[in-house]
């Protein structure tokens, strides 16, 4: 009788321990295969997280080099009205015009041709030279001084390619430059070369850029972005290309985006380990923050399943007991009538 009373106590707390452990194993297959499933959904959101980061640094550069390059201007102008009060103050009268530097007074039955550009600066073209000028009327007396725009768009170049070597340090998602010479290539192919390259790729500038040419996949990607630039437009293209840091044959994903005011396609992109990476740690992390709750809610399960069987060796263990007394008490009564008369309480024959 003892063995059937622990028998039907111990039977629910080994019943709620094994549906348990059946419940959590269900659970933690779900979650494993939810995240799998989440996987691909994952994969694509960064990969358009990527894409959008290098199209932003791409505009940002952009927008970088054309202030840059406003600025360059505008303190050209500025310079250009000190030394004009110079040639005034020192009564200089006569019009100077070498390779460089264009001053003086401008004789009065001289014409020149030239154009304003974005509303500010004026760009005087002599003898298929282009100058930066500024004017100063003193009456009918008109004053000019100029600098050859090559020089300053030369200087606006390098200091750029000083800031491009310093954002391009030690990554693969590196801003290149390449110098568009035409949108209409001939048989070669040929529209353009490399201009600028981070320094530790520097051994390519120069290399001439045609449409004819693949990647490493057989892929004529060059053809697709001189058409997209040739519109005006910025493009995203996919080529396989060396990564400078694995120096593997990897899948790259490039923004592209033209310059016009120097004939420049400005690209940067990213590698597909580089997403593949991310969209790893972006997984082990959503796996470590589900298996952690998982647990946790395992281990909180748990603590009140003991506490609630705690509670149940208590309550019941009285009742098993009692059951247990009960019993030996009736077994007693069981016997005494057996051998004594329940009357006479004399033993039976």
């Amino acid at each position: 009788m003892k063995k059937e009373v622990l028998k039907l106590f111990y039977l629910p707390i080994v019943m709620w321990i094994l549906v348990s452990l059946v419940y959590f194993s269900l659970i933690y297959i779900a979650i494993k295969e939810h995240v799998q499933k989440n996987a691909q959904i994952i994969k694509s959101m960064i990969i358009t997280q990527e894409k959008q980061e290098i199209k932003n640094s791409v505009k940002f550069f952009k927008n970088t080099f054309l202030f840059f390059k406003k600025s360059i201007y505008s303190c050209v102008g500025y310079e250009a009205q000190d030394f004009i009060h110079f040639l005034i103050t020192n009564h200089i009268n006569k019009l100077y015009i070498n390779d460089t530097f264009i001053f003086g007074l401008i004789p009065q039955n001289k014409k020149f041709k030239y154009q304003i550009e974005d509303n500010s600066y004026i760009i005087l073209d002599y003898n298929h030279k282009k100058y930066i000028v500024s004017f100063n009327n003193k009456g009918k007396k008109v004053y000019i001084f100029g600098i050859r725009k090559k020089y300053i768009d030369n200087l606006i170049l390098f200091y750029i390619t000083q800031y491009l070597n310093k954002i391009n340090k030690n990554t693969p998602n590196y801003i290149a430059l390449g110098k568009i010479l035409t949108f209409n290539p001939k048989k070669d192919g040929v529209f353009g070369y490399l201009y600028y390259m981070p320094p530790s790729l520097e051994n390519l500038i120069g290399l001439k850029l045609s449409i004819n040419k693949p990647d490493f996949k057989g892929h004529l990607f060059r053809k697709k972005y001189l058409e997209c630039l040739k519109k005006g437009k910025g493009c995203f293209v996919s080529y396989y290309w060396i990564n400078p840091l694995t120096h593997k044959v990897e899948e790259k994903i490039s923004y592209f985006s033209y310059f016009k005011d120097y004939n420049l396609s400005i690209v940067e992109g990213v590698y597909k380990s580089q997403i593949l990476n991310k969209v790893r740690n972006k997984i082990y992390g959503l796996q470590r923050e589900a298996l952690s709750i998982f647990y946790g809610s395992v281990i909180v399960y748990f603590v009140i399943l003991v506490f609630f069987i705690f509670l149940q060796i208590n309550i019941f263990g009285k009742v098993k007991n009692k059951l247990i007394e009960e019993y030996e008490n009736m077994k007693k009564d069981l016997l005494n009538s057996l051998y004594y008369d329940s009357l006479t309480n004399l033993p039976n024959r």
